[in-house]
């Protein structure tokens, strides 16, 4: 485990750069506890990377570390969007693949 999101991007952001190319984000991906198809790690390769220059920072890279558990609904994020009068996100693995 690691104390911050910022301190898992240093980790595989070799040469401290300020972003992680895609070799470091497929090293990121094999060492994840869970087993990515290929296809999925490329789909989210093309995500996080469109229109950056090929590259994610790590604003980028701390934004979806929190919202990669689609499943679960934070309780403080329930919270948050019931007192602002807002929508918990609610989207399915498609939905998102087809999110224009």
């Amino acid at each position: 485990m690691y104390s911050a999101c910022a301190v898992l991007f240093d980790k595989f952001d070799v040469g401290d750069k300020g972003y992680i190319d895609e070799q470091e984000f497929r090293n990121f991906c094999v060492r994840a506890p869970i087993d990515l198809p290929e296809h999925v790690e490329k789909l989210m390769w093309n995500f996080l990377a469109h229109g950056k220059q090929n590259t994610i920072n790590l604003i980028d890279f701390i934004a979806c570390y929190h919202i990669h558990e689609i499943d679960y609904k934070d309780p403080h994020i329930s919270r948050t969007t019931q007192m602002m009068n807002l929508d918990y996100y609610d989207m399915d693995v498609s939905e998102m693949v087809n999110f224009n």
